[in-house]
């Protein structure tokens, strides 16, 4: 199974063989395996489970904190059916007790017929019905090929093949389809693709959490993934296609751009690790202690954060975690104390600054002949009288008047506005022949400047102007 993760770099795998393959001269004719993989950006989110089977593989994708989903992959012959019920029953028990979601997935080598003749269809038909689970792909929700099997000479065609889900989560079922597109010259098994609704709940420490990319270290590749993913989302092209009219839709639109925007870019594209001026004690010392608590860390987690005291991977990482932190609050202590003593020094050479100036004007007049300023007719020297009189000066300027004929008298002019905002708002009718254009949304796109900061949405120019292409017409539609 090694060939797997010489596919592409940018995945991970977890994949289990026939033991037959390990055995040297073994009959291999029947054999294979199976297989998970995920992108390399989801590491932290994936633990592998410990499935002592070599026809199921199993790993745990943490949503959010709390939450988890179980993904199963098998591959199932005649006699291990009931063996592989034994196996999910107990990973859906755990699950369960959890409060997580179980996706199952894989070749049953059964059909779903509740009045097929055969034990082996009618014991997985049993099987979905007693867990409360739905095959997607054998639902209306399903498009595509109508087989997801065909035989080598082409005169069978069946569906065995099944994407399953717990039916409380049925709903969230986007689309499924099954491909028919020249795959038979792999495999005699169609790929089913299934799109899900992952539903997350977020903790105010991910609120609060603020990541912002660095732009500067963006390439091709992290852009040409970004708008990727922008491309291929179905709620992106919802909104680029529906029709928004009342506000609250078009403000909930505006909503559910910005998250994706900011979700996709966090995933894709580089960021800044720590804002410099926010840690001004940090220094290389504790770099290194932090990246070897972290290469501690990912591997605690890859054999599923066991919290056994005896465990030697969870010892070592709260050793190295109890040693980063213990640097941490040395550095931190060393900075303070030299920043209290600059603060000391830096007062002494302000006062003696200070007392030095003091001296030198000591003995210089108040005023000077030469520096007046005339105030209503009266010519003002000395640093009270000024001030007295521009203070006057000011509070005359902006005192509001009060004078009915004078039409930019406050009063007036406010009632005027007033007035005419009134006769605007109740009469403006929008013209529905009249649309934003996405050539004209992407043209003032691409004029915005760069390197400024975001807003409340935490949205910045480069946001927009590296996947304007994509996001142009949802803004056109929003706009209109």
């Amino acid at each position: 199974m090694h060939f797997i993760d010489s596919l592409s770099s940018d995945y991970r795998s977890h994949c289990v063989c026939d033991r037959a393959l390990l055995v040297p001269g073994a009959r291999r004719e029947g054999t294979g395996g199976v297989a998970l993989m995920w992108h390399k950006r989801w590491d932290s989110c994936v633990v592998p489970l410990p499935i002592d089977d070599d026809r199921i593989v199993g790993v745990q994708f943490q949503t959010s904190p709390g939450q988890f989903i179980f993904r199963y992959i098998c591959r199932v012959s005649i006699t291990q059916l009931i063996y592989l019920e034994t196996i999910l029953i107990n990973c859906m028990t755990y699950g369960t007790l959890t409060r997580s979601t179980e996706l199952l997935l894989g070749d049953f080598n059964a059909k779903y017929d509740a009045q097929s003749p055969r034990s082996r269809d009618s014991l997985l038909y049993r099987f979905f019905a007693d867990n409360n689970i739905v095959p997607v792909n054998k639902t209306k929700k399903c498009s595509g090929a109508s087989a997801t099997y065909v035989s080598y000479d082409g005169n069978c065609q069946s569906i065995i093949d099944f994407v399953c889900v717990p039916v409380e989560i049925f709903d969230c079922v986007r689309n499924c389809i099954v491909i028919d597109d020249d795959c038979m010259n792999v495999s005699r098994h169609r790929p089913i693709i299934c799109s899900i609704d992952v539903l997350t709940r977020k903790t105010d420490a991910c609120d609060n959490t603020i990541m912002s990319v660095n732009w500067r270290k963006c390439n091709d590749t992290h852009f040409n993934e970004y708008n990727r993913l922008l491309m291929y989302d179905c709620d992106i092209y919802d909104l680029a296609h529906c029709d928004l009219k009342q506000k609250d839709c078009i403000d909930a639109a505006y909503v559910r751009v910005c998250e994706r925007l900011t979700s996709y870019a966090n995933a894709t594209l580089p960021q800044k690790k720590y804002v410099s001026f926010l840690k001004p004690y940090w220094n290389s010392e504790l770099t290194a202690a932090h990246d070897s608590m972290s290469l501690v860390r990912r591997e605690w987690c890859r054999q599923g954060r066991p919290r056994d005291a005896t465990d030697q991977a969870f010892s070592a990482y709260k050793t190295a975690k109890r040693e980063f932190r213990r640097l941490h609050r040395k550095c931190v202590n060393i900075y303070l104390s030299n920043l209290n003593n600059e603060l000391d020094r830096m007062a002494e050479v302000d006062s003696h600054k200070f007392w030095k100036m003091v001296n030198a004007r000591r003995n210089r007049n108040l005023s000077s002949l030469s520096s007046s300023i005339n105030f209503d007719g009266t010519t003002v020297r000395d640093r009270d009288s000024i001030s007295d009189g521009w203070y006057h000066y000011f509070r005359e300027l902006y005192q509001p008047h009060h004078d009915p004929d004078d039409v930019h008298s406050s009063d007036t002019w406010e009632k005027h506005v007033s007035s005419e905002l009134d006769f605007i708002v109740k009469n403006i009718k929008p013209d529905p022949e009249v649309r934003v254009l996405p050539e004209t949304v992407d043209h003032i796109i691409s004029t915005c400047p760069k390197r400024k900061a975001g807003g409340y949405d935490n949205l910045q120019y480069e946001h927009l102007i590296n996947a304007k292409h994509v996001i142009s017409p949802v803004l056109a539609n929003i706009y209109t």
